[in-house]
């Protein structure tokens, strides 16, 4: 109800948001075709992201928010337990909320270190082409790799993420460049 009250008074950032959320509902989970344009669940997803960006403790959309919601809504039917399971994996995971707040250096950071101590040799060579880990992990990091992995296999990736925490994401990560 706060969500509605805040849109109808217009005190979000409605526009920002509009056109971010626009723009990524036709990229979200392409080749499943539910959210492109006329599919059966793009009016539910685009819902979804208004909604959220529009909570008292909700934030300002995000690229790649849409995969997250998607995947929510592919699993819980009910529009408002999916924008609460948004709310509690952006609220809730530390790493999720720190991407979301465009949080990055910690995180890679972090990040760094660990693929160091995991596979140093890899990391020795990613350094020496002078590749950031920037350059993937954001991607993968805030969608919960629902852009870049094959679903079924992302949501390998959330039920650890669910039963462990959000640095299961750095061990999906990790095992990806270890391939």
């Amino acid at each position: 109800r706060a969500a509605v009250e805040r849109i109808a008074k217009q005190q979000h950032d409605e526009t920002r948001n509009t056109a971010l959320i626009e723009h990524d509902l036709a990229r979200t989970l392409p080749r499943l075709g539910y959210f492109a344009e006329g599919g059966a669940m793009r009016a539910r997803l685009r819902g979804l992201l208004f909604v959220y960006c529009a909570l008292p403790d909700g934030m300002a959309y995000r690229q790649g928010m849409s995969h997250l919601a998607a995947t929510l809504l592919l699993h819980v039917h009910e529009p408002r337990l999916a924008c609460a399971c948004l709310s509690a994996l952006l609220t809730g995971y530390p790493l999720l909320r720190a991407c979301a707040l465009l949080q990055f250096e910690p995180v890679l950071r972090y990040f760094d270190r660990a693929l160091a101590q995991q596979l140093p040799q890899l990391s020795a060579h990613l350094r020496g082409l002078d590749v950031s880990s920037d350059t993937y992990l954001v991607r993968w990091m805030l969608p919960m790799f629902t852009a870049s992995l094959p679903l079924c296999t992302a949501c390998r990736v959330w039920d650890a993420v669910i039963a462990e925490g959000d640095r299961a994401l750095f061990r999906a990560a990790i095992a990806l460049l270890g391939l």
